[in-house]
C-alpha cells in the first residue's frame, strides 16, 4: 500500500493529499484523500487497469460527468473526474458514516431501520429515473448511512453506464455485459434476471429488483440467492424462486414481506412499476407496525400442535374420570327390610 500511495501521490501532485486506501476490487479502487484546493475530504475512485484497456478514458470522463447533474439529498454527487497515469478516475464527497454492507455485518436490521433506508433509496431512484439515469448496481456497498445527516445516500450513479458506453468500438446495447473484460455491468448477487441475461431492454425496473434484494438482505442478514460462482449466481437470479422472507424472519409485517417479494418477480412487468410508487407503499404504517405473516410451514405446525394439544386434553380428562371412579368409596349396602312381627 505504501508504494501505491506514494505513486498515486506523485501523480496527483498538490491537487490531492492521499490519506489511505479504502477498498479495492470490483469496478474501482477507492482511496480517501484531501482536496487541497477546496479544503475538504473526498473519495477518489480509479478504474482498474484490466478495465481501462477496454474503454476510452475520454469518453468515460464525459459520461461520468453527466451524473454530476444528479443533485439530490439522497445521492452522492460526482465532483470531478480525470485521468492519472492512464487510469480514469472520478471524485466524490467523503460521507462520514458506514455502508449498509458494514451495518449488516453486525446483524440483521430492525424493521423500522430497514424501511427508513429503503425509503431514502427510493427517493434517490425516483429522482434519478426522472432524469433517465438507471443505477444498475444497487447493493449494500453502494448505500451509505450518513452519521451527520442521519439519512441513507446512494453512491456510484452512472458508473455502470459510463463504463458500458465508453468501450472501444460500438457501444453495446443498454444493459449489455462487459464480457470482453470478464465483467458484468452489475454485481451478480443483485442483478435482475434481465441484466443477467444481457437483455437489451433493461430499464428502471432492474433497480426495483435490486432494491428488493437490498431490503431482503437487511432483514434476513443474507441475500435470497447464493452460488459458488458468478455464473451460478446469475443462473439463480434467472431460474430460482426465492425463499419467502417471512420463512427466514417471522417478525416482518405481512405488508412489507409481500412488497419485497413482489419486487423480486422474475418478469419486470410483475414488479412495482416505479420507485415513486414503491416509496408511497413504504410510507404505509402497516410496513412497520402491521400484522406478522407466519409462513405456511409455521401455520401447518401451529395446527398440528393444536390438534396434539386437544387430543392430549381429551386423554387427560378421560384418565381423570377413570382414576376418580377407582378411588371413590364403595356405595353403602341397601337397608334390610323389617321382619314382620
Amino acid at each position: 500500500m505504501a508504494d501505491f500511495k506514494a505513486a498515486l501521490q506523485e501523480q496527483f501532485g498538490q491537487e490531492f493529499t492521499i490519506e489511505r486506501e479504502l477498498s479495492g476490487g470490483g469496478m474501482s479502487q477507492v482511496v480517501l484523500a484531501h482536496d487541497t484546493r477546496h479544503n475538504r475530504r473526498v473519495v477518489i475512485k480509479l478504474l482498474p487497469a484490466s478495465l481501462t484497456a477496454a474503454i476510452s478514458a475520454e469518453r468515460f470522463e464525459r459520461e461520468i460527468l453527466m451524473s454530476a447533474a444528479l443533485q439530490h439529498p439522497n445521492i452522492v454527487p460526482v465532483l470531478s473526474s480525470g485521468k492519472v497515469n492512464g487510469l480514469p478516475y472520478f471524485v466524490m464527497p467523503f460521507i462520514d458514516g458506514e455502508s449498509v454492507r458494514m451495518r449488516i455485518r453486525r446483524g440483521p436490521l430492525s424493521v423500522r431501520e430497514t424501511v427508513n433506508i429503503l425509503k431514502d433509496v427510493c427517493r434517490a431512484l425516483t429522482f434519478a429515473h426522472s432524469k433517465g439515469v438507471i443505477h444498475r448496481d444497487i447493493k449494500p456497498d453502494n448505500v451509505l448511512l450518513s452519521t451527520g445527516a442521519g439519512v441513507a445516500v446512494v453512491t456510484d450513479f452512472g458508473v455502470a453506464k459510463a463504463i458500458m458506453t465508453s468501450r472501444h468500438g460500438p457501444a453495446p446495447a443498454a444493459g449489455g455485459r462487459m464480457t470482453g473484460v470478464g465483467m458484468s455491468l452489475g454485481t451478480p448477487a443483485y442483478m435482475a434476471p434481465e441484466q443477467a441475461a444481457a437483455d437489451p431492454t433493461v430499464d428502471h425496473r432492474a433497480d426495483i429488483y435490486a432494491l428488493g434484494i437490498l431490503g431482503y438482505e437487511m432483514l434476513a442478514g443474507a441475500p435470497p440467492f447464493h452460488g459458488r460462482s458468478p455464473q451460478a449466481l446469475l443462473a439463480a437470479q434467472m431460474t430460482e424462486k426465492p425463499t419467502p422472507l417471512n420463512a427466514r424472519r417471522y417478525d416482518v409485517p405481512k405488508a412489507l414481506n409481500d412488497l419485497l417479494m413482489v419486487c423480486l418477480a422474475k418478469e419486470p412487468a410483475k414488479r412495482p412499476d416505479s420507485a415513486a410508487g414503491l416509496l408511497r407503499a413504504l410510507e404505509d404504517p402497516e410496513m412497520i407496525s402491521g400484522i406478522f405473516a407466519a409462513p405456511p410451514s409455521s401455520r401447518s405446525l401451529m395446527w398440528r400442535n393444536t390438534a396434539i394439544l386437544a387430543g392430549s386434553l381429551i386423554l387427560l380428562v378421560g384418565a381423570g374420570e377413570f382414576i376418580r371412579s377407582r378411588l371413590a368409596p364403595d356405595a353403602a349396602p341397601p337397608a334390610a327390610a323389617p321382619v314382620p312381627g
